[in-house]
């Protein structure tokens, strides 16, 4: 495996990731997005650790970065919106590398960010943990744009999360045309303590029949 550190502009500040090949020679990756930065959220997050690990052994290259917000640049978060931003900006950068995009996993904040950015970007599929309908819709944002989400969706939520609603995960996917499939957690908080084995099979067999 091949681990680099992955450097890329927004708005003239430099973000910073990692971003890993596996053994065998793999032009194509996901991007994992973390939690919320203000609240702790980082690309060294568990989970995201987690679906890195997981993306690497099927075969994918993976880059996880600090959104604006983290410790690296505290001052300069804005948001879902610049969130989103910063998740064009890396895809770019990926690209402008010879590397295509398949897919996007989000926790959290992430999975908000995902869907958000899935509803601009053509992909082959998007994983949400535990994604916030509140934060989807931040800052007046339609919430109609997941319409022209076009790839498989995969979404997961804790039946016990008591930060973001379960029912967020209904209300969001009642929202998409595309095929969606969801995952209610049994005894499952917010944060993966409980079911990361039967997350990562789920994955897998999603990532395997397409």
């Amino acid at each position: 495996m091949e681990s680099t550190r992955f450097e890329f502009e927004v708005e003239e500040l430099t973000l910073v990731g990692i971003l890993k090949k596996p053994d065998i020679n793999s032009n194509t990756a996901v991007i994992l997005l973390h939690p919320h930065p203000l609240y702790g959220g980082d690309m060294n997050n568990h989970v995201v650790r987690e679906m890195e690990s997981l993306f690497l052994n099927l075969g994918y290259t993976t880059l996880r970065f600090d959104f604006r917000g983290t410790q690296s640049h505290p001052k300069a978060f804005s948001g879902i919106s610049g969130a989103t931003k910063d998740v064009d900006e890396a895809a770019i950068a990926l690209e402008d590398r010879g590397i295509s995009i398949n897919g996007v996993i989000g926790y959290s904040f992430g999975g908000s960010t995902t869907l958000r950015f899935a509803s601009k970007k053509s992909l082959n599929f998007i994983i949400t943990l535990s994604a916030s309908y509140t934060l989807l819709c931040e800052n007046e944002y339609h919430s109609n744009e997941l319409s022209s989400i076009k790839c498989p969706v995969l979404m997961f939520h804790g039946i016990s999360d008591d930060m973001v609603p379960f029912m967020d995960m209904n209300s969001i996917s009642q929202l998409l045309t595309c095929p969606v499939k969801l995952v209610g957690l049994d005894q499952e908080n917010h944060f993966y303590q409980q079911s990361l084995d039967l997350v990562k099979d789920e994955i897998r067999t999603f990532i395997n029949s397409m």
